[in-house]
């Protein structure tokens, strides 16, 4: 099965990763099952099981990231952002 990967916000999918550059928490503008913050080598470095109002990445170093966002239809996406 092939991931969707996106530069920036899939906007024709509906999914938005916003605000992005994110300093210390973002949100997902769509309902998700999980979501896996990916560093640049891939390595899962934080993950969130459930959907939440804001999600913290405060605790991250500034950088490129990537969030694997899977939604509860199943569907993966992964999405690339900046932390500030």
């Amino acid at each position: 099965m092939d991931i969707p990967i996106f530069d920036s916000n899939p906007n024709d999918e509906g999914i938005i990763i916003y605000p992005n550059p994110v300093s210390d928490t973002f949100k997902i503008s769509k309902d998700i099952a999980s979501a896996s913050i990916l560093n640049i080598l891939g390595q899962r470095i934080k993950s969130f099981s459930k959907n939440q109002n804001e999600y913290s990445i405060s605790n991250l170093t500034n950088g490129v990231y990537f969030i694997e966002v899977v939604l509860n239809t199943n569907e993966k996406y992964i999405i690339r952002f900046i932390k500030k």
